[in-house]
């Protein structure tokens, strides 16, 4: 399992996502049927079986965060990037996540996987200007 994380960690890396043709040829060199590859990459929720935008946002809707402003955040990225939940323009995504245990940091986003965290309007609009 350690062997199959780790190829599927570098092609993640070097791809930016899962492509199928490498899953199949990884499977033939490691000898992992492909749907043991594709169960393991689909329960990992760092895997990506399609191509992203160039911006992938979250944002965390866990109690803490709601009672913080995530939802308003989510209002406010939606109306400044014109992006719906989980309908990605050219450029963008936007996501809501699960907690990922900053509750203390509350509202939390993440932009490419890197996190940001007591976020406002203030804030976020700074960062959401390398995004339009």
């Amino acid at each position: 399992m350690k062997r199959l994380l780790m190829e599927l960690h570098a092609l993640q890396d070097k791809y930016g996502f899962l492509p199928k043709k490498r899953l199949e040829k990884l499977s033939k060199k490691t000898n992992i049927p492909l749907a043991i590859i594709y169960s393991t990459a689909t329960f990992y929720s760092g895997f990506e079986l399609e191509k992203q935008p160039k911006y992938v946002i979250g944002v965390v809707t866990c109690p803490s965060c709601i009672a913080n402003g995530a939802l308003e955040l989510i209002e406010y990225i939606e109306k400044t990037l014109n992006l719906e939940i989980n309908n990605p323009n050219k450029k963008c995504l936007l996501l809501k996540l699960q907690c990922i245990g900053r509750c203390y940091d509350a509202p939390v986003i993440t932009i490419n996987k890197k996190i940001y965290t007591k976020m406002n309007k203030e804030k976020l609009s700074d960062l959401l200007k390398k995004c339009r």
